[in-house]
C-alpha cells in the first residue's frame, strides 16, 4: 500500500458484498485501448515487464481457485525476510500463503485458526507490542441460521506465524465492510476503525491488544461503509479519517483532534451531481508536494455513477475534484484503486480491479499527478478477472514491486511477476 501508518500494512477494504451483481460494462479498469502510448524502451527480447502467474503453474496453491477472496494483505508473517499473503474470503476460513522466499506460496491450514465466517477485510498490525504482525478479520454476515456476538476476529502471532485466537478482546459486533489499524490517539499502540453497514467504530488499544470501544469518539451515521482510510491530510500530525460509502450518504473527511476523536472536516469533500457509490479509497501524495491525495473506486451497484473520482489536497485537508483533468477517461466500475510506484520512478502510480471481469488496469503519473493508462504490452496478455483487490510487494526479492491480485466469483486469484 501506498500509505502505511503501522509497523505492518494493514488490510484495505476494496470490495465488500456478498451479493455481487453481475453486469456488462464495456468501460472498466482495464488496461488496454486503442490509444495505448507507446511501450516504453527496452530490450526486444526482455518481453513485457511482468509475467502472469497463476494456480496452475505451481506457484500458488490451488486453494486460490475458489473465487471466494474479498480481501488480501502482505506481511511478513514468519519474519523469514520474504512477503506472505493473507486472504480473507466470504464464508471460508482466511488462508495464509507462506513464501518460500522465491515467490512460490503454500496454503498452510494449521497456522491460523480455521473459523468460517463471512469476511470482508484485514488488519495486519502489531496489536500487543512483541515485535511481530497480528491478524484482525472482520465480518459482514454469519453463516446462515447462526449468530456469533464475536464474528470479528483476532489473531495474535507467536513470533514464528503461527495464530492463537484472541478475538474476545474485540468486544464489539457489527456487520462490517472495512477495518483499518493505526494510533489514533498519540499513545504509541495502533488502534482500530470498523467501517460498518451503520455507525463507524473506534476502539482504542490498551497496548497489550486489548480493545475498548471509544463512544462518541465519531458522528453516528447510517451510511454502508466500504472502505476507511487514515492518513494525516490536514498535515498536524495525526491519522484523520476518510469514510467510503456505497450507500446512504456521502464520502465523508473526519479530522482527528490528536486524541482518536474524530468531527466533519470545515471543508467537506467535494460532491458530484451524479449518485457515487465507493467501494475503496486511497491516499497518496500524487504530486509531490508534500500532502495526501485521494482517489475514490466507483461502481454502478446501488444505482451509482461508475466514473472513479480523483481528488487534490491544496493544502490543510482542502480538496478539489481533479477528475476530468488528471484522470484518463473510461477509469470506471472499478472495485479497487490503490497508489502504488510501480515504473519505479518516484511517484505513484494507480492500480485497478474491476468487478464484472475487466483486464487489471495500470495508470502512469507523470510526477505531478496526471495519468495515462499504461501501455498493453506492460502484461503479457489482458489479465481479465473478477477482481477485487490489488496488493503490492516484491515477493521474490529481486527488487521488483510484484502483484497479488485477489479475485471473486468465476476468477482465481493471480500473480503478476514484475521482471524489471
Amino acid at each position: 500500500m501506498s500509505v502505511v501508518f503501522s509497523r505492518y500494512p494493514a488490510g484495505r477494504g476494496a470490495a465488500r458484498h456478498r451479493c455481487l451483481v453481475v453486469l456488462l460494462v464495456t468501460l472498466g479498469c482495464a488496461g488496454a485501448r486503442a490509444v495505448d502510448p507507446p511501450v516504453p524502451p527496452s530490450s526486444p527480447s526482455a518481453g513485457p515487464p511482468f509475467r502472469l502467474v497463476r494456480a496452475e503453474a505451481g506457484m500458488l496453491p490451488g486453494s486460490v481457485l475458489a473465487g471466494r477472496s474479498m480481501e488480501a494483505a502482505m506481511v511478513d508473517i514468519d519474519r523469514d525476510g520474504d512477503l506472505d499473503v493473507v486472504v480473507a474470503r466470504e464464508f471460508e476460513a482466511a488462508l495464509i500463503l507462506v513464501n518460500d522466499g522465491t515467490g512460490r506460496f503454500t496454503d498452510d491450514r494449521t497456522r491460523l485458526p480455521q473459523v468460517v465466517r463471512d469476511y470482508e477485510d484485514i488488519a495486519i498490525t502489531d496489536v500487543d507490542g512483541d515485535g511481530d504482525p497480528d491478524v484482525v478479520l472482520v465480518a459482514e454476515d454469519d453463516l446462515p441460521g447462526t449468530a456469533h456476538r464475536l464474528k470479528h476476529q483476532l489473531y495474535l502471532n507467536d513470533g514464528a506465524g503461527r495464530f492463537t485466537d484472541a478475538s474476545s478482546r474485540i468486544p464489539v459486533c457489527s456487520d462490517a465492510n472495512a477495518v483499518v489499524a493505526g494510533d489514533l490517539d498519540g499513545d504509541g499502540d495502533p488502534d482500530l476503525v470498523l467501517g460498518n453497514a451503520g455507525p463507524e467504530l473506534v476502539l482504542l488499544n490498551d497496548g497489550t491488544g486489548r480493545f475498548v470501544e471509544s463512544v462518541g469518539a465519531i458522528p453516528a451515521s447510517p451510511d454502508v461503509t466500504q472502505d476507511v482510510v487514515l492518513g494525516d491530510v490536514d498535515g498536524d500530525s495525526d491519522l484523520d479519517l476518510v469514510i467510503a460509502n456505497e450507500s446512504e450518504g456521502p464520502n465523508l473527511l473526519l479530522l482527528n483532534d490528536g486524541r482518536g476523536r474524530f468531527a466533519a472536516a470545515p471543508t467537506p469533500l467535494p460532491t458530484r451531481a451524479t449518485t457515487e457509490a465507493t467501494r475503496n479509497a486511497s491516499l497518496a501524495d500524487m504530486d509531490g508536494d508534500g500532502d495526501l491525495d485521494l482517489v475514490f473506486a466507483n461502481v454502478i451497484f446501488a444505482g451509482g455513477d461508475p466514473q472513479a473520482r480523483l481528488l487534490r489536497n491544496a493544502g490543510g485537508g482542502r480538496f478539489e475534484d481533479v477528475t476530468s483533468a488528471q484522470l484518463p477517461p473510461g477509469v470506471q466500475h472499478c472495485i479497487d484503486l490503490e497508489f502504488a510506484d510501480i515504473d519505479r520512478d518516484g511517484d505513484s502510480d494507480l492500480l485497478g480491479t474491476s468487478f464484472p471481469a475487466a483486464a487489471v488496469g495500470l495508470y502512469l503519473n507523470d510526477g505531478r499527478g496526471r495519468f495515462t493508462r499504461a501501455p498493453a504490452a506492460i502484461f503479457p496478455e489482458p489479465v481479465v478477472v473478477q477482481g477485487v483487490e490489488v496488493e503490492v510487494g516484491d515477493v521474490n526479492g529481486d527488487g521488483h514491486r510484484d502483484l497479488y491480485v485477489a479475485t471473486f466469483i468465476e476468477s482465481a486469484d493471480v500473480l503478476l511477476l514484475n521482471r524489471r
